[in-house]
């Protein structure tokens, strides 16, 4: 496993059976390795969630107690239509490096997907990056290692009886040995040795206690493309706080996980050619903003961040050197 980031403010609540403070949220981050392959993880379905033939898990520990609101993770899909299909989520204990009692499960369907490269192999498979809400979330207690599984749902895959879905990997950086491997059942082992290497690999994943999921931030004419964001406080909108780039779903939305404190906040997005648009927006820990952004009015020609008379004078000047 690598890297927990946890940020920490100082008043204290107490959410279910794991006590959380506000502004407590843990971060674990295992992206995607390129070019890194893939490793079947497919089950018959959510409601009966036995391997078929193999599953995989990965290990993961959050160093402050945190609601685990969102999982985010990379892998090979058969088409993108298979993003919106349903995967299974699964969370277990753990003893010894080996995955125990189940504490948590879900049927997600992915609200965003996005191409993000190709593996090693000879095929070039192509890996996506996919993100899903966790109903309800999962109280993870601090310093407490669980076992995170992410399977294809083969009763509602594109092709029954076949793999839709590989979970890709990760590769832990040179000279780092993880506490424990990932792993595959049945039987309980590591991963297979990387294809193309043959080095050991680790799973691609990433868990969050607070996010925004920000609602049609641009129009559908640049969806799929980087969007750049900024946060700004509600009493003096000239002060930034944080800022940042992020992917834009072909559904037009965007997830966003801000670092800053808990509290109100004013969310900026820039759209090229456009006046930003703005809403108000409330981060809580262990909670996941949902936020409908204004239209983005396109016509900015003159790359002064206002849409007025002045962007017709430049489109008509343009169009007379034709």
């Amino acid at each position: 496993m690598n890297r927990a980031v946890c940020w920490l403010s100082l008043v204290g609540i107490v959410l279910g059976a794991v006590p959380v403070a506000h502004g407590q949220t843990c971060e674990f981050s295992q992206p995607w390795t390129p070019p890194r392959p893939p490793y079947q993880s497919r089950v018959v379905g959510c409601s009966q969630p036995t391997a078929e033939p193999k599953i995989a898990l990965d290990d993961f520990i959050c160093h402050q107690s945190a609601r685990l609101v969102r999982v985010t993770w990379w892998g090979w899909l058969s088409a993108r239509a298979q993003g919106s299909r349903n995967f299974y989520i699964a969370i277990y204990n753990n003893l010894n490096c080996t995955p125990t009692a189940r504490v948590y499960w879900a049927c997600v369907r992915p609200d965003f997907v996005v191409h993000v490269g190709a593996d090693c192999q000879p095929a070039r498979l192509s890996i996506y990056r996919m993100t899903a809400a966790l109903p309800g979330g999962f109280l993870a207690a601090a310093e407490t290692r669980y076992w995170l599984q992410i399977s294809e749902d083969d009763s509602d895959s594109l092709t029954a009886n076949e793999d839709d879905f590989k979970w890709a990997a990760h590769r832990p950086e040179e000279g780092v040995i993880p506490a424990c491997w990932a792993k595959q059942a049945p039987p309980l082992a590591d991963l297979p040795l990387d294809p193309c290497d043959a080095q050991k690999n680790e799973l691609a994943f990433y868990l969050s206690s607070r996010t925004i999921f920000a609602n049609n931030p641009v129009p559908p004419l640049v969806l799929d493309t980087p969007l750049r964001w900024n946060l700004r406080l509600p009493a003096d909108v000239e002060v930034l706080v944080e800022s940042g780039v992020v992917d834009v779903s072909k559904g037009g939305s965007a997830v966003l996980v801000p670092h800053v404190p808990d509290g109100p906040y004013i969310l900026e997005v820039y759209v090229a050619g456009a006046e930003p648009v703005r809403a108000s927006v409330l981060l809580q820990a262990g909670t996941e903003a949902v936020v409908q952004m204004p239209p983005a009015c396109i016509g900015d020609s003159n790359g002064d961040g206002i849409v007025n008379n002045f962007d017709i004078d430049k489109f008509v000047e343009c169009l007379t050197r034709f």
